[in-house]
C-alpha cells in the first residue's frame, strides 16, 4: 500500500470514529493472525482495559473478527466496511446536494426578484464540482470546468 493509500485508509478509519490509538493498533495487528488481549495491549502500549476496549470498538465497526472461546481472540479484517460506509456517506452528500441546491437557488432568486422588483433573469445557471452538465427546474447546472470553458467562449452570456 502506497503512503497515499494508507493515509487515506488512516483518515476514512478516524472518519468512522476510531480514535488515533485506535487506528493505530488496528495497523499493528493487520497481518499478526489472531491475538487475545494481552497481545493487543503489549503490541498498542496500552493497558489490558484500553486493549479491550479498543478490541471492541473495533469489533463493532467490522474491522475485528472474535474468534469465541473461554478468552475471546480477535483477527484484524480488511478495512471494506469503513471505507464502503464513507463511499455511502460521500454518495447521500452529492445526492442531497444535487436535490436542495437547485431548490434552494430557485427560492433564492424568487425572493430577490420580489423584494427587489428590479431584477430580470434572463438565464440561470448553477455550478457544482462534478463532472456532468444537467437541468433542474429550468437551471443549466454546470461542472465548474465547463462553466468557465463556455465563460471563455462567450457561450454563457
Amino acid at each position: 500500500m502506497s503512503k497515499k493509500d494508507d493515509s487515506a485508509t488512516k483518515h476514512a478509519l478516524e472518519l468512522i470514529g476510531l480514535a488515533h490509538d485506535e487506528v493505530s493498533t488496528y495497523y499493528k495487528l493487520t497481518g499478526r493472525g489472531p491475538v487475545m488481549i494481552g497481545e493487543i495491549a503489549l503490541l498498542a502500549d496500552v493497558s489490558e482495559e484500553r486493549a479491550e476496549e479498543i478490541a471492541n470498538n473495533l469489533f463493532h465497526k467490522g474491522l475485528l473478527k472474535q474468534i469465541p472461546g473461554k478468552t475471546p481472540i480477535y483477527e484484524t479484517l480488511p478495512p471494506y466496511a469503513a471505507l464502503i460506509s464513507q463511499l455511502q456517506k460521500f454518495h447521500k452528500y452529492i445526492s442531497d446536494i444535487k436535490s436542495h441546491i437547485p431548490a434552494q437557488l430557485s427560492k433564492t432568486f424568487a425572493k430577490l426578484e420580489s423584494e427587489s422588483g428590479k431584477v430580470e433573469v434572463a438565464k440561470m445557471f448553477g455550478i457544482y464540482r462534478g463532472d456532468e452538465t444537467y437541468q433542474h427546474n429550468n437551471i443549466r447546472i454546470f461542472p465548474v470546468k465547463t462553466f468557465f470553458q463556455k465563460l471563455h467562449q462567450g457561450k454563457v452570456f
